[in-house]
C-alpha cells in the first residue's frame, strides 16, 4: 500500500475500467479527506458503505463482511460499475447511506440492505469508528458521517 499526501491528477469522483494507481494508495485531499483508492468487487453506487480486503477489493458492507477481522470501511462517494477503480472516504467527512428514523450520533450496525448502516442493533453488527451526524427520515437516505475515530471508542 502507497501512503500519499497529494495524488496529482487523482480522479476521486468517478470510477477508470483501467488501474491508475496502485490499489491502497491513501491520498489526502484538500477537504481533508483520506481516501483509498479500490476495486470494487460488484457494482456500488454513491453513499454506499463498503468492507475493503488486503487486496483492497470493496463491497457493499453486510453483517458477515463486517464481521471479519482485518476490513477497513469507507463510504464510495460516486456509482462503480463491478471491476472498476475508484476511491472511497476511509477517514473524514463524507455523505452515507443510512436506514429510516436513523438517530443522529447514534451507534451504527449493519442493516439488512447491503451498503447501508442502521442505529437499530436486531440481529447486526456494530460497525466503530463512524458517526452519523444528522437524523434521517428516509430509509437509504445520503446523510453526513464522520469516518475515524468516535467518541464511542473501540468496541
Amino acid at each position: 500500500m502507497s501512503e500519499s499526501l497529494n495524488v496529482i491528477g487523482a480522479n476521486v469522483s468517478g470510477e477508470t475500467e483501467t488501474e491508475e494507481f496502485e490499489l491502497g494508495t491513501i491520498a489526502a485531499g484538500e477537504d481533508g479527506n483520506r481516501r483509498m483508492y479500490i476495486r470494487a468487487n460488484g457494482a456500488v453506487v454513491a453513499g454506499d458503505f463498503v468492507t475493503i480486503d488486503e487486496s483492497f477489493d470493496a463491497k457493499k458492507i453486510t453483517s458477515t463482511s463486517a464481521t471479519q477481522l482485518g476490513l477497513r470501511v469507507g463510504i464510495v462517494e460516486h456509482a462503480m460499475t463491478d471491476n472498476y477503480y475508484g476511491f472511497a472516504v476511509i477517514e473524514g467527512l463524507a455523505n452515507g447511506k443510512l436506514g429510516g428514523l436513523c438517530a443522529a450520533h447514534a451507534k451504527l450496525y449493519t442493516s439488512a440492505t447491503a451498503g447501508m448502516l442502521d442505529d437499530s442493533s436486531t440481529s447486526q453488527t456494530v460497525i466503530g469508528q463512524i458517526i452519523n451526524l444528522t437524523a434521517v427520515a428516509t430509509a437509504a437516505a445520503l446523510s453526513p458521517c464522520r469516518l475515524g475515530s468516535t467518541s464511542y471508542g473501540d468496541y
